[in-house]
């Protein structure tokens, strides 16, 4: 099913869920790289954070990684590192080009954002491996949750030069890439606690990935992943079924273009049972529902699936280039698909949602 559909159900353009204007603002369409304005106010879970002042912040570089593309040492800081690459009027990553289908520009940058709002907002708070103690304790660890954990050391790891330029003084960034082995920057037996959040998508090996957190991890230390499961669903019956609902259409097409790119879009369905055969113990699996639009009674996920409908819209062009470009779709095609994708995910009278799937393990104290 990879050549482009003929059509899809056509809803018109009414019943738009709302979004909270005080939240976001819309960016400019004349000038796509002028970032709208988010206030980031205070996250849902800190309420339950330490009882301790954040830290001043510092400006702090951006570090490349130590290898190359064999895998040699560098010597220097490569100014390519830091640069970006355009396809189609979207912005990517310079660095090892390709590893990552999704764009860099500021509209990714806020839709990031938005699934850290998201996923505050389902959970309750950052995490849900039993770190806090670790964390308060002190350790290296990657995250970024530093200012309220100023004892412990964060270390960022990310193939895109896109970080702040201030920081907590706790707090490194590094360009590499943690699917090559000397992009772990430190020793073995190094971290107590590794997070990886909406990215296991991209993953090429998941298993090699399973085994190198465990290598690198002390004894003791987590595993934690976050990722939205991009397979709408329905437990109403308010979503036509099967091609029906574009949005789900839209999915399936995604899924097929990253598997011909070389991942797996669903790789967190296996992830449980590689963190158990690369040896972790205590694996533990939570899935939680985020409604697509605001139609949940409950206020926690009504602003989830705000948020959610507005990530979608916001990044159908950016989630689509290059998968469906795999797929052998033009620039056009893939246009006028989306035109008729973006009223199925607006429509308020579908009640669909994403599973929200959060999966943590930890190494053996005697590993």
């Amino acid at each position: 099913m990879n050549s482009p559909p003929n059509s899809l159900r056509q809803i018109p353009p009414t019943n738009v869920a709302t979004h909270p204007a005080s939240v976001f603002t819309t960016a400019s369409e004349e000038n796509p790289e002028k970032r709208r304005k988010v206030d980031r106010a205070p996250s849902p879970v800190d309420y339950a954070a330490p009882a301790m002042s954040p830290p001043s912040s510092t400006d702090t570089a951006i570090t490349v990684g130590s290898h190359n593309d064999e895998g040699r040492e560098t010597e220097s800081l490569s100014e390519s590192v830091l640069e970006h690459m355009y396809e189609h009027r979207l912005r990517y990553h310079a660095y090892r080009a390709g590893k990552y289908a999704f764009p860099n520009d500021l509209v990714e940058q806020d839709r990031d954002f938005m699934k850290h709002l998201i996923s505050n907002l389902l959970c309750d708070r950052w995490y849900l491996s039993p770190v806090d103690d670790v964390l308060a304790r002190g350790g290296e660890v990657l995250d970024l949750v530093a200012e309220y954990f100023p004892e412990a050391t964060f270390l960022g790891i990310d193939l895109s030069p896109i970080q702040p330029t201030e920081v907590p003084p706790n707090v490194h960034f590094m360009v590499d890439d943690f699917e090559h082995e000397n992009g772990w920057a430190l020793d073995e037996g190094t971290y107590d606690f590794i997070h990886l959040r909406h990215t296991l998508h991209s993953v090429r090996d998941r298993p090699e990935l399973m085994e190198r957190a465990y290598k690198h991890l002390k004894p003791g230390g987590w595993f934690e992943i976050q990722e939205l499961e991009f397979a709408p669903l329905c437990d109403d019956g308010t979503t036509p079924e099967g091609d029906g609902y574009g949005f789900r259409v839209f999915t399936n097409y995604l899924e097929a273009g990253m598997r011909a790119l070389g991942s797996e879009m669903h790789g967190i369905r296996y992830a449980a049972n590689e963190m158990r055969a690369a040896g972790f113990e205590n694996v533990v699996e939570d899935r939680r529902k985020c409604p697509i639009g605001d139609w949940a009674a409950k206020p926690e996920l009504r602003q989830a699936g705000a948020l959610m409908q507005r990530a979608i819209e916001d990044g159908l062009k950016g989630l689509a280039t290059r998968p469906f470009r795999a797929l052998n779709w033009t620039e056009v095609q893939i246009e006028i698909f989306l035109m008729n994708v973006r009223p199925h995910v607006a429509e308020r009278s579908f009640h669909a949602y994403l599973n929200h799937r959060t999966v943590y393990g930890q190494k053996p104290l005697n590993g």
